[in-house]
């Protein structure tokens, strides 16, 4: 049970603490919104970019997290914190993780992206982006794995 426990003290954590939109950036230098065109390429120019362009356009859920912010945070430190030092499943798996990847996910990862879809089928689809991790390393360590 306690194992369980803190998956969801960290859910709470996340979503009541960094769940954000990530405004969109002006790419054009007079400083002008989007317009709308008849041009084909009007669209491209409105999609989104950054995390948000890789994230599929029929997501049903998208979440930000600035994983570095959070686990500075005071929420963090009171609940999530403890509960991942007594679960010795985890501190066992982030201990051969290190061992073979070479470096500590839990304080590389500075932010994350996530888009998911089939969230109310057997088999929920989506995709990650995380900023941090040094891609080398991270490379070698899928080819480890």
């Amino acid at each position: 049970m306690a194992r369980h426990h803190w998956v969801v003290v960290a859910v709470f954590a996340i979503s009541s603490a960094t769940i954000a939109c990530k405004k969109k950036e002006e790419s054009q230098a007079t400083g002008s919104g989007a317009t709308k065109s008849s041009d084909p390429g009007a669209a491209k120019k409105d999609s989104p970019t950054g995390d948000l362009g890789l994230i599929p356009v029929d997501a049903e859920a998208v979440v930000g997290v600035n994983w570095a912010q959070l686990q500075s945070s005071g929420l963090w430190k009171q609940f999530v914190e403890p509960e991942m030092l007594k679960d010795n499943d985890f501190l066992k798996g982030l201990a051969q993780f290190k061992e073979r990847c070479g470096f500590d996910p839990m304080t590389s990862v500075k932010r994350i992206t996530m888009g998911m879809k089939g969230l109310g089928g057997d088999k929920p689809d989506g995709i990650v982006v995380l900023h941090g991790l040094d891609k080398a390393k991270a490379m070698a360590c899928v080819d480890k794995w």
